[in-house]
């Protein structure tokens, strides 16, 4: 799992993962049980989807070899005129677009993520010793407090 998904997560990616005669695949997440029967099968994926362009700066007619999902990405922040984060997974891919386009507008890099603080929420809640001392003493004098 270390190599197929890399990242911060890793220790919530599946151990396993079987690919299926018919290419889908199924993952299997780490268990302190050999066997957890599910009631109903899900998990099952296809890796090949549909990826379809059109417009302005979109190379015509191109039959372009299969993208990676997380391709998609950088295609679309350069779209938004989004500079793409310097640590995105997934290369852009330069040749959905012509390129006019791209010397017109070329994929520009952006600053690093930068991952989610899980504590932000209680440090910008903490309230510093003197302003509770404050708050309680206008709570009582308004009757909440006794």
């Amino acid at each position: 799992r270390e190599e197929a998904f890399a990242g911060t997560e890793t220790e919530r990616a599946p151990d396993l993962t079987l690919v299926l005669r018919d290419r889908g695949f199924i993952s299997v997440l780490n268990s302190d049980r050999v066997l957890r029967p599910r009631p109903a099968v899900m998990g099952t994926h296809h890796p090949e989807g549909v990826f379809v362009a059109a417009g302005p700066g979109v190379r015509r007619g191109a039959r372009l070899e299969p993208l990676r999902i997380e391709q998609v990405t950088p295609l679309l922040l350069h779209a938004l005129g989004i500079p793409i984060p310097a640590d995105l997974d997934g290369r852009f891919p330069a040749a959905v677009l012509d390129d006019a386009a791209l010397a017109a507008d070329p994929p520009r890099a952006g600053p690093p993520t930068l991952p989610p603080d899980p504590f932000a929420d209680e440090r910008a809640a903490r309230v510093e010793p003197a302003d509770e001392e404050q708050v309680l003493v206008r709570l009582q004098a308004l009757g909440y407090l006794e």
